[in-house]
């Protein structure tokens, strides 16, 4: 889980060039200036070069008056995020309480500095107004294994701003990750068998509008995409599959991922993985696993491992989060000892 640290000071215009270590209390109805120092946190043991956050670059923020349906006049805008860290500076009246959302993501143009106005992620739409977010995918396009939709989000509610402030924010990601792992004697039967896997698709079901100040999904069903082929991950799956022993991690071959809105304890059917070779440039299916009863949260990792090349019925599914608690399925989603 990808984590982002702000902090927050509030000091009188008048004593910003001075020393800000003392417990101002100003009069209501000064200005204030409110510096966010935001730092991207640490990744967890378990990351790998998919899903360490690192691809997030830009972050949009929006202040409210509290509890007020749409933001303040020119207090909506984009950060840059350069080397895990960017700062915010806002001047907001004193003796008033404010709602702050912000949003991190992934564009292929971020701003170099802070900036006014609209947010344009390159997957998602920010509607401020409406306080949610809205998934942007490009129909018939999207592929699988991309960390270009990675995505955290964090809403501070009632922030009194009366004097110095400091607080520490942290932004979770609203979406699951889905991975795909093959296990080594997985992957060595079909490669003894003249099948090397290199490109994979799946289809897998998805929210497509996030509240931001409710934490949940907004659609009425869920949406079924089929995230086209792609190359599989050059790199391996870690995963810890005895729940006893956390730290001890087992490594898969990664055969794909993507990213998908959920709501908390989400089952879904109909998942389904599909693996390719290729043969004189040519990339040809050889293999389609359905699995059901796939569990999903929120900012968790829901890890299939195990023989999915050979034998569809051998598998696990493991639900990981912040790389320590998880649980393991098998096909028919019981509890594995």
């Amino acid at each position: 889980m990808k984590k982002f640290f702000l902090s927050l000071l509030s000091v009188a215009t008048m004593f910003a060039m001075t020393s800000c270590s003392q417990d101002l209390n100003l009069p209501s109805g000064e200005e204030a200036l409110v510096t966010i120092t935001a730092n991207l946190g640490e990744i967890g043991s378990r990351a790998t070069e998919i899903s360490d956050g690192k691809k997030v670059n830009e972050v949009a923020w929006a202040v409210y008056l509290k509890g007020t349906p749409t933001p303040l006049p020119n207090l909506v805008g984009t950060l840059p995020i350069t080397d895990k860290a960017g700062e915010l500076t806002l001047r907001l009246t004193t003796g008033r309480s404010y709602d702050i959302a912000l949003f991190a993501y992934h564009t292929e143009t971020p701003c170099t500095a802070q900036v006014l106005g609209e947010a344009k992620p390159q997957y998602y739409q920010v509607d401020w107004n409406n306080k949610k977010i809205c998934l942007q995918y490009p129909s018939g396009q999207i592929a699988n294994d991309t960390d270009d939709r990675d995505c955290f989000c964090f809403v501070r509610k009632a922030l009194d701003v009366n004097g110095q402030i400091s607080e520490t924010f942290t932004l979770k990601r609203p979406l699951a990750q889905l991975n795909f792992g093959s296990s080594k004697e997985d992957y060595e039967a079909a490669v003894n068998a003249g099948v090397v896997v290199t490109h994979s698709s799946i289809v897998a079901k998805t929210y497509t509008q996030y509240d931001l100040f409710e934490q949940k999904c907004l659609d009425t069903e869920m949406s079924e995409f089929e995230f086209k082929m792609n190359a599989v991950p050059n790199q391996m799956l870690s995963v810890a599959v005895d729940k006893n022993n956390p730290e001890a991690l087992t490594d898969f071959h990664y055969l794909g991922t993507v990213y998908l809105l959920v709501n908390n304890n989400q089952l879904q059917d109909g998942v389904k993985l599909t693996v390719y070779e290729t043969k004189n440039n040519v990339q040809k299916a050889v293999n389609t696993v359905e699995f059901g009863n796939v569990p999903f949260e929120p900012n968790w990792r829901t890890n299939i491992i195990g023989n999915v090349l050979t034998d569809a019925a051998s598998f696990n599914i493991i639900v990981d989060d912040k790389f320590a608690n998880h649980h393991n399925l098998d096909q028919d989603g019981n509890e594995l000892k």
